[in-house]
């Protein structure tokens, strides 16, 4: 197996947030779950639309997770999004700002399947104390360069 490159993972603050956003947009917009749920939806439509429920996202994750970002020629390459044990599932006022900032940024299309895929996530997801990576993505480009494998920050709060 080759042996991922050296990227370094910082942890992203605020002023970076619509970028990696951006970034985790234009990764998953042609995923296929992504595409069922938003149906008949353009791809530049589709990355708006994740664009915009990811800021509100990394906003609510910041608070108590991490928002771990590659850094090359001063953007962002890639993004994950990662609660410490007992952060996730975030809590129902999160929850309800970010979809209510979805509505009124894109409308209500879409949202009921979002709303079930998510139900389905938290059905399953397990209870026992454990870190959780809630979305990882790439800039396109840049896939299949190692950054996703990169390793996240040293230090009291690492891996």
């Amino acid at each position: 197996m080759e042996e991922a490159m050296a990227f370094e993972v910082l942890q992203i603050e605020r002023p970076s947030h619509r970028e990696t956003a951006q970034v985790l947009a234009r990764s998953l917009k042609d995923d296929p779950t992504i595409v069922s749920i938003f149906r008949g939806v353009s791809v530049a439509g589709r990355v708006k639309r994740l664009t915009d429920a990811f800021v509100a996202m990394l906003a609510a994750a910041s608070k108590k997770g991490l928002v771990l970002g590659v850094w090359e020629d001063r953007h962002i390459a890639g993004a994950a999004i990662v609660h410490p044990p007992g952060a996730y599932p975030l809590p129902t006022v999160a929850q309800v700002v970010i979809l209510a900032r979805f509505i009124v940024r894109n409308g209500t299309g879409g949202v009921g399947r979002w709303l079930s895929l998510l139900s389905a996530y938290n059905k399953h997801h397990v209870k026992e104390s454990h870190y959780y990576l809630e979305l990882i993505g790439v800039e396109p480009a840049r896939q299949r360069q190692g950054i996703g494998r990169s390793r996240g920050p040293r230090g009291p709060r690492s891996w």
